[in-house]
Protein backbone atom coordinates (compact mmCIF):
# COMPACT_ATOMS: atom_id res chain seq x y z
CA UNK A 1 0.00 0.00 0.00
CA UNK A 2 2.63 2.62 1.18
CA UNK A 3 4.42 1.48 -2.70
CA UNK A 4 1.91 2.64 -4.27
CA UNK A 5 0.97 5.44 -2.49
CA UNK A 6 4.62 6.79 -3.19
CA UNK A 7 4.46 5.83 -6.97
CA UNK A 8 0.88 8.01 -7.34
CA UNK A 9 2.79 10.94 -5.39
CA UNK A 10 5.55 10.96 -8.24
CA UNK A 11 3.50 10.68 -10.85
CA UNK A 12 1.54 13.30 -9.57
CA UNK A 13 4.69 15.44 -9.27
CA UNK A 14 6.10 14.74 -12.96
CA UNK A 15 2.55 15.69 -14.03
CA UNK A 16 2.39 18.91 -12.48
CA UNK A 17 5.99 20.06 -13.97
CA UNK A 18 5.05 18.85 -17.24
CA UNK A 19 1.25 20.19 -17.90
CA UNK A 20 -0.51 22.61 -15.47
CA UNK A 21 -3.57 20.89 -16.40
CA UNK A 22 -5.53 23.72 -17.83
CA UNK A 23 -5.75 23.07 -21.35
CA UNK A 24 -5.26 20.60 -24.37
CA UNK A 25 -1.41 19.60 -24.71
CA UNK A 26 -0.76 17.35 -28.02
CA UNK A 27 0.92 13.91 -26.80
CA UNK A 28 4.36 13.08 -27.88
CA UNK A 29 7.08 10.39 -27.21
CA UNK A 30 8.45 10.93 -23.43
CA UNK A 31 12.32 11.06 -23.76
CA UNK A 32 14.88 9.01 -22.14
CA UNK A 33 15.78 11.66 -19.39
CA UNK A 34 12.19 12.61 -18.77
CA UNK A 35 11.94 8.71 -18.08
CA UNK A 36 14.31 8.09 -15.65
CA UNK A 37 13.79 11.07 -13.87
CA UNK A 38 9.71 9.69 -13.55
CA UNK A 39 10.58 6.46 -12.59
CA UNK A 40 13.13 7.63 -9.88
CA UNK A 41 10.00 10.07 -8.52
CA UNK A 42 7.68 7.19 -8.90
CA UNK A 43 10.57 4.95 -6.64
CA UNK A 44 11.46 7.57 -3.99
CA UNK A 45 7.93 9.52 -3.53
CA UNK A 46 10.22 12.01 -2.36
CA UNK A 47 8.82 15.54 -1.79
CA UNK A 48 10.96 18.91 -3.44
CA UNK A 49 13.71 19.98 -0.28
CA UNK A 50 12.90 16.78 1.44
CA UNK A 51 15.69 14.86 0.30
CA UNK A 52 18.70 17.59 0.77
CA UNK A 53 17.58 18.49 4.17
CA UNK A 54 17.36 14.59 5.26
CA UNK A 55 20.87 14.55 4.01
CA UNK A 56 22.28 17.36 5.78
CA UNK A 57 20.47 16.58 9.06
CA UNK A 58 21.93 12.92 8.68
CA UNK A 59 25.87 14.11 7.72
CA UNK A 60 24.98 16.31 11.30
CA UNK A 61 24.49 13.81 13.12
CA UNK A 62 27.61 11.56 11.75
CA UNK A 63 30.04 14.42 12.23
CA UNK A 64 28.49 14.94 16.35
CA UNK A 65 29.04 11.13 16.66
CA UNK A 66 32.49 11.22 14.86
CA UNK A 67 32.98 14.41 17.38
CA UNK A 68 32.14 12.56 20.64
CA UNK A 69 33.91 9.85 19.47
CA UNK A 70 37.17 11.19 19.22
CA UNK A 71 36.95 13.06 22.43
CA UNK A 72 35.59 16.41 21.81
CA UNK A 73 32.08 16.38 23.45
CA UNK A 74 31.53 19.95 24.27
CA UNK A 75 28.32 20.65 22.80
CA UNK A 76 27.84 17.50 21.25
CA UNK A 77 24.72 16.29 22.85
CA UNK A 78 22.80 18.98 22.87
CA UNK A 79 23.78 19.76 19.35
CA UNK A 80 22.89 16.10 18.24
CA UNK A 81 19.38 16.51 20.51
CA UNK A 82 18.57 19.27 18.13
CA UNK A 83 19.08 17.55 14.86
CA UNK A 84 17.20 14.33 16.01
CA UNK A 85 14.05 16.69 17.01
CA UNK A 86 14.12 18.65 13.86
CA UNK A 87 14.89 15.39 11.83
CA UNK A 88 11.51 13.78 14.09
CA UNK A 89 9.41 16.32 13.20
CA UNK A 90 10.22 15.51 9.15
CA UNK A 91 10.02 11.79 9.12
CA UNK A 92 6.37 11.58 10.34
CA UNK A 93 6.23 12.21 6.58
CA UNK A 94 6.06 8.87 4.88
CA UNK A 95 8.08 10.26 1.94
CA UNK A 96 10.46 11.65 4.62
CA UNK A 97 11.05 8.54 6.52
CA UNK A 98 12.30 6.70 2.67
CA UNK A 99 14.06 9.13 2.18
CA UNK A 100 15.80 8.72 5.98
CA UNK A 101 15.83 5.23 5.03
CA UNK A 102 17.17 5.24 1.80
CA UNK A 103 20.60 7.71 2.64
CA UNK A 104 21.56 5.09 5.47
CA UNK A 105 19.37 6.39 8.15
CA UNK A 106 18.47 3.53 9.89
CA UNK A 107 21.83 2.49 10.43
CA UNK A 108 23.36 5.70 11.42
CA UNK A 109 20.75 6.22 14.19
CA UNK A 110 20.65 2.04 15.21
CA UNK A 111 24.44 2.42 15.94
CA UNK A 112 23.81 6.00 18.30
CA UNK A 113 21.20 3.82 20.17
CA UNK A 114 23.54 1.34 20.56
CA UNK A 115 26.48 3.27 21.89
CA UNK A 116 26.98 2.81 25.94
CA UNK A 117 28.29 5.59 27.90
CA UNK A 118 30.70 5.17 30.19
CA UNK A 119 29.52 5.43 33.43
CA UNK A 120 30.95 8.46 36.11
CA UNK A 121 32.70 7.86 39.05
CA UNK A 122 29.82 7.77 41.02
CA UNK A 123 27.95 4.62 39.01
CA UNK A 124 25.86 7.36 36.72
CA UNK A 125 25.29 7.94 33.26
CA UNK A 126 24.87 11.06 31.53
CA UNK A 127 21.08 11.22 31.91
CA UNK A 128 21.13 13.67 28.57
CA UNK A 129 22.77 11.27 26.94
CA UNK A 130 20.48 8.53 27.23
CA UNK A 131 17.61 11.38 26.44
CA UNK A 132 19.19 11.96 22.90
CA UNK A 133 19.36 7.99 22.34
CA UNK A 134 15.75 7.66 23.43
CA UNK A 135 14.82 10.50 20.92
CA UNK A 136 16.83 8.52 18.10
CA UNK A 137 14.92 5.38 19.29
CA UNK A 138 11.72 7.56 18.96
CA UNK A 139 12.87 8.31 15.19
CA UNK A 140 13.31 5.06 14.01
CA UNK A 141 10.08 3.77 15.25
CA UNK A 142 8.55 6.52 13.16
CA UNK A 143 10.28 5.76 10.19
CA UNK A 144 9.76 1.93 10.29
CA UNK A 145 5.91 2.62 11.20
CA UNK A 146 3.59 1.18 8.73
CA UNK A 147 6.15 1.12 5.93
CA UNK A 148 6.57 -2.09 4.86
CA UNK A 149 9.29 -1.09 2.84
CA UNK A 150 11.54 -0.22 5.92
CA UNK A 151 10.45 -2.84 7.51
CA UNK A 152 11.15 -5.50 5.50
CA UNK A 153 15.15 -4.09 5.38
CA UNK A 154 15.22 -4.12 8.85
CA UNK A 155 14.21 -8.18 8.99
CA UNK A 156 16.96 -8.07 6.40
CA UNK A 157 19.54 -6.76 8.75
CA UNK A 158 18.23 -9.42 11.72
CA UNK A 159 18.73 -12.15 9.24
CA UNK A 160 22.69 -10.89 8.76
CA UNK A 161 24.29 -11.31 12.02
CA UNK A 162 27.11 -9.31 11.49
CA UNK A 163 24.59 -6.25 11.41
CA UNK A 164 22.94 -4.57 14.22
CA UNK A 165 19.43 -3.98 13.43
CA UNK A 166 16.76 -1.12 15.00
CA UNK A 167 15.00 -4.26 16.92
CA UNK A 168 17.58 -5.11 19.25
CA UNK A 169 19.11 -1.96 19.25
CA UNK A 170 16.02 -0.79 21.28
CA UNK A 171 15.53 -3.67 23.45
CA UNK A 172 19.39 -3.23 24.72
CA UNK A 173 19.05 0.29 25.28
CA UNK A 174 15.66 -0.15 27.38
CA UNK A 175 17.61 -2.82 29.69
CA UNK A 176 20.45 -0.62 29.61
CA UNK A 177 18.47 2.66 31.38
CA UNK A 178 16.48 0.02 33.39
CA UNK A 179 17.67 0.54 37.37
CA UNK A 180 19.56 3.57 36.13
CA UNK A 181 19.03 7.07 37.99
CA UNK A 182 17.58 9.26 35.68
CA UNK A 183 16.85 6.21 33.01
CA UNK A 184 12.96 5.96 33.80
CA UNK A 185 12.27 8.94 32.05
CA UNK A 186 12.95 6.97 28.66
CA UNK A 187 11.86 3.76 29.33
CA UNK A 188 8.11 4.46 27.51
CA UNK A 189 10.01 6.12 24.24
CA UNK A 190 12.12 2.93 24.07
CA UNK A 191 8.84 0.63 24.55
CA UNK A 192 6.80 2.70 22.24
CA UNK A 193 9.69 2.79 19.24
CA UNK A 194 10.14 -1.15 19.49
CA UNK A 195 6.71 -1.29 19.23
CA UNK A 196 6.40 1.05 16.37
CA UNK A 197 8.82 -1.01 14.67
CA UNK A 198 7.72 -3.73 14.49
CA UNK A 199 3.80 -3.45 14.49
CA UNK A 200 2.51 -4.84 11.79
CA UNK A 201 5.14 -6.99 10.23
CA UNK A 202 4.81 -10.92 10.62
CA UNK A 203 8.88 -11.63 11.00
CA UNK A 204 9.47 -8.71 13.10
CA UNK A 205 6.66 -9.38 15.47
CA UNK A 206 7.85 -12.96 16.03
CA UNK A 207 11.34 -11.97 16.45
CA UNK A 208 10.32 -9.24 18.97
CA UNK A 209 7.86 -11.83 20.61
CA UNK A 210 10.54 -15.24 20.53
CA UNK A 211 13.36 -12.83 21.79
CA UNK A 212 12.83 -9.87 23.71
CA UNK A 213 8.99 -9.49 24.67
CA UNK A 214 9.24 -11.29 27.78
CA UNK A 215 12.11 -10.19 29.19
CA UNK A 216 11.04 -6.26 28.94
CA UNK A 217 7.29 -8.02 30.41
CA UNK A 218 9.28 -9.46 33.15
CA UNK A 219 11.80 -6.60 34.26
CA UNK A 220 8.19 -4.78 34.09
CA UNK A 221 6.26 -6.64 36.26
CA UNK A 222 6.12 -4.44 39.18
CA UNK A 223 5.10 -1.33 36.96
CA UNK A 224 2.21 -3.29 35.10
CA UNK A 225 1.19 -4.36 38.91
CA UNK A 226 1.49 -1.06 40.16
CA UNK A 227 -1.03 1.76 40.98
CA UNK A 228 0.50 4.38 38.74
CA UNK A 229 0.73 7.08 41.13
CA UNK A 230 -1.98 8.47 40.19
CA UNK A 231 -0.35 11.29 37.91
CA UNK A 232 0.73 11.22 34.62
CA UNK A 233 4.32 9.99 35.75
CA UNK A 234 7.02 7.82 33.69
CA UNK A 235 5.76 4.50 35.75
CA UNK A 236 2.09 5.56 34.34
CA UNK A 237 3.18 5.91 30.93
CA UNK A 238 5.24 3.12 30.75
CA UNK A 239 2.43 0.96 31.64
CA UNK A 240 0.33 2.54 29.26
CA UNK A 241 2.85 1.75 26.90
CA UNK A 242 3.42 -1.83 27.35
CA UNK A 243 -0.43 -2.97 27.20
CA UNK A 244 -1.17 -0.85 24.25
CA UNK A 245 1.92 -2.16 22.33
CA UNK A 246 1.11 -5.92 23.78
CA UNK A 247 -2.46 -5.52 22.37
CA UNK A 248 -1.56 -4.24 19.35
CA UNK A 249 0.95 -7.61 18.21
CA UNK A 250 -1.24 -10.44 20.33
CA UNK A 251 -3.86 -9.36 18.06
CA UNK A 252 -2.95 -8.74 15.44
CA UNK A 253 -3.30 -11.33 12.24
CA UNK A 254 -0.04 -12.57 12.71
CA UNK A 255 -0.47 -13.54 16.07
CA UNK A 256 0.93 -17.37 16.37
CA UNK A 257 -1.46 -17.60 19.63
CA UNK A 258 -0.13 -19.39 23.29
CA UNK A 259 2.14 -17.38 25.38
CA UNK A 260 5.10 -15.06 25.44
CA UNK A 261 8.05 -16.85 25.14
CA UNK A 262 10.20 -15.93 28.09
CA UNK A 263 7.45 -15.28 30.76
CA UNK A 264 3.99 -16.19 32.27
CA UNK A 265 2.25 -13.06 30.77
CA UNK A 266 -1.16 -14.71 31.16
CA UNK A 267 -0.54 -15.29 34.90
CA UNK A 268 1.10 -11.80 34.65
CA UNK A 269 -2.04 -10.29 32.74
CA UNK A 270 -4.82 -11.73 35.11
CA UNK A 271 -2.80 -10.33 38.26
CA UNK A 272 -3.12 -7.05 36.40
CA UNK A 273 -6.52 -7.04 35.60
CA UNK A 274 -6.91 -8.46 39.86
CA UNK A 275 -5.31 -5.04 40.65
CA UNK A 276 -7.12 -2.82 38.60
CA UNK A 277 -8.40 -1.47 41.82
CA UNK A 278 -5.27 -0.04 43.28
CA UNK A 279 -4.80 1.59 39.25
CA UNK A 280 -5.37 5.09 40.37
CA UNK A 281 -3.85 6.60 36.57
CA UNK A 282 -5.98 8.43 34.49
CA UNK A 283 -5.50 5.13 32.28
CA UNK A 284 -6.64 2.94 34.26
CA UNK A 285 -9.56 2.26 32.86
CA UNK A 286 -7.60 1.62 29.43
CA UNK A 287 -5.01 -0.59 30.81
CA UNK A 288 -7.45 -2.88 32.21
CA UNK A 289 -9.32 -3.16 28.63
CA UNK A 290 -5.89 -3.26 27.00
CA UNK A 291 -4.89 -6.13 29.86
CA UNK A 292 -8.15 -7.97 29.37
CA UNK A 293 -7.64 -8.56 24.99
CA UNK A 294 -4.28 -9.64 25.39
CA UNK A 295 -5.68 -12.36 27.92
CA UNK A 296 -8.02 -13.53 24.95
CA UNK A 297 -5.68 -13.67 22.46
CA UNK A 298 -3.23 -15.69 24.77
CA UNK A 299 -6.01 -18.06 25.71
CA UNK A 300 -6.81 -18.71 21.85
CA UNK A 301 -5.85 -21.92 20.10
CA UNK A 302 -2.28 -21.62 18.97
CA UNK A 303 -2.08 -21.40 15.04
CA UNK A 304 0.05 -24.42 13.17
CA UNK A 305 3.98 -23.30 13.00
CA UNK A 306 4.63 -22.03 9.32
CA UNK A 307 7.80 -25.00 9.79
CA UNK A 308 6.20 -28.10 10.62
CA UNK A 309 7.67 -30.50 13.04
CA UNK A 310 8.35 -34.26 12.77
CA UNK A 311 5.71 -36.48 12.44
CA UNK A 312 6.20 -39.71 14.01
CA UNK A 313 4.65 -43.02 13.00
CA UNK A 314 1.83 -43.25 15.98
CA UNK A 315 1.02 -39.38 14.96
CA UNK A 316 0.39 -40.22 11.56
CA UNK A 317 -2.50 -42.51 11.97
CA UNK A 318 -5.82 -41.81 11.38
CA UNK A 319 -7.31 -39.64 14.22
CA UNK A 320 -11.18 -40.02 14.78
CA UNK A 321 -13.56 -36.92 15.28
CA UNK A 322 -14.24 -38.04 18.77
CA UNK A 323 -10.64 -38.57 19.45
CA UNK A 324 -10.26 -34.84 18.20
CA UNK A 325 -12.98 -33.36 20.46
CA UNK A 326 -11.41 -35.03 23.45
CA UNK A 327 -7.91 -33.75 23.16
CA UNK A 328 -6.16 -33.24 26.01
CA UNK A 329 -4.85 -29.96 24.55
CA UNK A 330 -8.61 -28.67 23.88
CA UNK A 331 -10.71 -28.33 26.50
CA UNK A 332 -14.36 -29.47 25.52
CA UNK A 333 -16.39 -26.05 26.47
CA UNK A 334 -20.37 -26.07 27.05
CA UNK A 335 -22.54 -23.57 27.52
CA UNK A 336 -22.24 -23.94 30.97
CA UNK A 337 -19.34 -22.43 33.59
CA UNK A 338 -16.44 -24.39 33.80
CA UNK A 339 -12.58 -24.20 35.64
CA UNK A 340 -10.20 -24.05 32.56
CA UNK A 341 -7.42 -26.14 33.79
CA UNK A 342 -3.85 -25.67 33.68
CA UNK A 343 -2.38 -26.31 29.96
CA UNK A 344 -5.50 -26.83 28.31
CA UNK A 345 -6.11 -24.28 25.08
CA UNK A 346 -10.03 -22.97 24.80
CA UNK A 347 -11.09 -22.71 21.25
CA UNK A 348 -12.60 -19.76 19.73
CA UNK A 349 -16.36 -18.63 20.55
CA UNK A 350 -16.01 -18.25 24.28
CA UNK A 351 -16.56 -15.85 27.29
CA UNK A 352 -14.31 -16.22 30.21
CA UNK A 353 -14.73 -15.09 34.40
CA UNK A 354 -12.43 -14.62 36.87
CA UNK A 355 -12.79 -15.46 40.66
CA UNK A 356 -10.66 -12.80 42.42
CA UNK A 357 -10.91 -14.74 45.55
CA UNK A 358 -8.63 -18.03 44.05
CA UNK A 359 -7.19 -16.73 41.07
CA UNK A 360 -9.35 -19.05 39.23
CA UNK A 361 -10.41 -18.54 35.27
CA UNK A 362 -13.60 -20.00 34.22
CA UNK A 363 -15.11 -20.27 30.21
CA UNK A 364 -18.29 -21.21 28.75
CA UNK A 365 -19.64 -20.96 25.12
CA UNK A 366 -20.79 -17.56 24.37
CA UNK A 367 -24.76 -17.25 24.96
CA UNK A 368 -26.94 -16.69 21.72
CA UNK A 369 -28.65 -13.75 23.29
CA UNK A 370 -25.40 -12.25 24.30
CA UNK A 371 -23.47 -12.68 21.12
CA UNK A 372 -22.64 -9.41 19.40
CA UNK A 373 -19.72 -10.07 17.23
CA UNK A 374 -16.83 -9.66 19.93
CA UNK A 375 -15.82 -12.66 20.18
CA UNK A 376 -13.49 -14.17 23.35
CA UNK A 377 -15.01 -11.50 25.49
CA UNK A 378 -14.01 -11.43 29.29
CA UNK A 379 -16.66 -11.10 31.93
CA UNK A 380 -14.81 -9.42 34.87
CA UNK A 381 -16.47 -11.19 37.48
CA UNK A 382 -14.99 -9.70 41.75
CA UNK A 383 -17.06 -12.76 43.01
CA UNK A 384 -15.35 -12.06 46.84
CA UNK A 385 -17.72 -11.99 49.63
Amino acid sequence: MEGAQNKWLGLLKWSLAHHDGTGPQAPSTMSEEDRKWLLEAMDSGAIDGGTEIIKKALADVATNVARYTAGDREGVVENLMDVLLSMGDMVDDIDHATCFHKYDGTDLLTSLVEHREEEEEDGKVNVDFLKMQAEACRILGVVAQNNEKVQNAIEELISDETKSDPVSAAASFFANALGREGGESVLPTAVSAVGKIVRGHRGLEQHFTRNYCGKILEDCAGVLLGGGGGEENNQAKLKRVLLFSLRAIVTSDYWEGGDIVGVNTTKLLEDVVKNRASDNSIDAEGNTENATSILVALRKKPKARAVAEPVTKEQSKPTSIATKKDSPRELVVTNEWQKIPEGKSVPKGCEFKMNFETGENFVRLVQAEDKNGDEGAIVVVDERK
